[in-house]
Formats: structure tokens, C-alpha cells, sequence
């Protein structure tokens, strides 16, 4: 499948993160996201077609950090920079959060400068990972990138 990043970026902002009821936290009044469901929804789109292993976090890192997938790979920061930006599917994962690596054609000199999207607590269409994780709770070492491999 031919990748493009404009594409890529489209397809995430098909799902207007921002203001779609689907993504809406704590719907069930538990403090629940829905991190894993857009996720899910970018990489099922038509135009991407890379389904992720497992449906919630803990499962869908089990599947990548763990038990390890034919077709994601574990990557680098500046690795899933890169292929996010050549418009590969591209995410960062911990046990409890997923967020979407956004093409970004800027200077990204750490992790913490990748450009995502994602749906959780806050969401974002386009923020850096630090907006995504709560740096001061969670380390930057935790967080592991995976990009798809057709």
C-alpha cells in the first residue's frame, strides 16, 4: 500500500477528535477514556488499513511490547518520526494510553517533541507527547513507539 502523510494526517482528522461525542471522557461516569478507540478508528480507516492487536491498552501493548506482532515494530522517537512523517501508522503506547504519532515537519529533538493525536482525559488533534502524557507521573523511558510494516 502506497503511504502518504498527507493521507495519514487525514485520516486522523477525519475523526475530529477534538469534538466527537465517540470520544468524549468519562461517558460512563468511571473516569473512562477512549484512547484505544480512536486509535482503533485511525488505523481501521480506509486509507491506512492497519489494524491494531487487541482492543483495549493493556492488551493492544501486550500484543506489541510483549508478545511482539508480525506487522508492528517496536521504533525509536526519532524512528517513529520519521515514518509517521513517509505517512506509516505510527504510535506511542504505554500500558494504559495510546496516542497517534502525527507527520510533523518540524524539529523534533526529543521524544517529547513528537506531535500526536489522541483521545484520553484531554483531546487532541495535534499536541506534543508531553500534553499526552503526564511527565511528572509517568516516564518518558515508559513510553515505547511502534510503527506498522506493511
Amino acid at each position: 500500500m502506497a503511504r502518504h502523510p498527507m493521507t495519514y494526517a487525514a485520516a486522523m482528522d477525519s475523526f475530529n477528535v477534538e469534538t466527537n461525542p465517540r470520544y468524549t471522557p468519562n461517558q460512563l461516569g468511571t473516569n473512562d477514556t477512549y484512547c484505544n478507540k480512536f486509535a482503533h478508528d485511525v488505523m481501521n480507516h480506509a486509507n491506512i488499513a492497519s489494524p491494531l492487536p487487541g482492543t483495549d491498552c493493556a492488551s493492544i501493548y501486550q500484543s506489541l511490547a510483549v508478545t511482539g506482532h508480525a506487522k508492528w515494530k517496536e521504533v525509536t522517537y526519532d524512528v517513529a518520526h520519521a515514518r509517521a512523517l513517509a505517512g506509516i501508522p505510527t504510535v506511542a503506547l504505554t500500558k494504559d494510553h495510546i496516542a497517534v504519532v502525527r507527520p510533523y515537519t518540524g524539529t523534533v529533538s526529543s521524544a517529547k517533541d513528537l506531535v500526536l493525536s489522541q483521545a484520553g482525559r484531554s483531546l487532541y488533534k495535534s499536541k506534543t507527547l508531553n500534553y499526552c502524557w503526564d511527565l511528572t507521573k509517568v516516564s518518558l523511558s515508559s513510553i515505547k513507539f511502534f510503527s506498522y510494516n506493511d
